[in-house]
């Protein structure tokens, strides 16, 4: 599981959540065959760090990219990093429930839902 923020100016932030099954694979993956480098310290990547020519080939390959690299992937634009006052593990698990949450009354979602909610 890997879980990064980025700030949206002064009063937004951006989480990811994601579930990768082999972040080493990941890693080879993009290494190899799209020739992405990691940063000076060689232990990640970071999109920031990234040539415009790097970041437009993984927007490019993203298709392929997203599912080489991780079985679920949750978003959530917030404010709630900001001036927080409760624990950040419980902060995250609201933020998570809420994604989440009002699904038991669509039949398509019922059953899929708690399954992906489970996994984050």
């Amino acid at each position: 599981m890997g879980i990064d923020t980025s700030g949206l100016g002064d009063d937004e932030t951006v989480i990811v959540i994601c579930s990768i099954p082999d972040y080493e694979g990941a890693y080879y993956f993009l290494e190899k065959h799209l020739k992405l480098p990691k940063d000076h310290n060689m232990q990640e990547l970071h999109w920031l760090k990234l040539s415009s020519e790097c970041r437009k080939t993984v927007l490019e390959k993203f298709k392929l990219v997203l599912p080489v690299c991780c079985d679920g992937l949750l978003v959530i634009r917030t404010n709630a990093l900001i001036r927080r006052e409760d624990k950040i593990q419980n902060l995250f698990r609201n933020l998570i429930e809420g994604c989440f949450s009002g699904y038991e009354r669509a039949p398509k979602q019922k059953d899929l839902r708690p399954m992906i909610k489970e996994e984050f």
